[in-house]
């Protein structure tokens, strides 16, 4: 799996959050949306 692959699937699991804020450099965590739930 290419990187782009896995953001887009990451992407996928966040409903609140535009897409092209996912990039290889984002820090997940610190998105509102993350929380220690999303992880499972």
């Amino acid at each position: 799996m290419s990187i782009k692959d896995f953001i887009e699937k990451f992407a996928e699991q966040f409903d609140d959050t535009a897409e092209e804020l996912f990039t290889a450099d984002l820090i997940f965590k610190e998105l509102d949306e993350w929380d220690s739930l999303s992880s499972l």
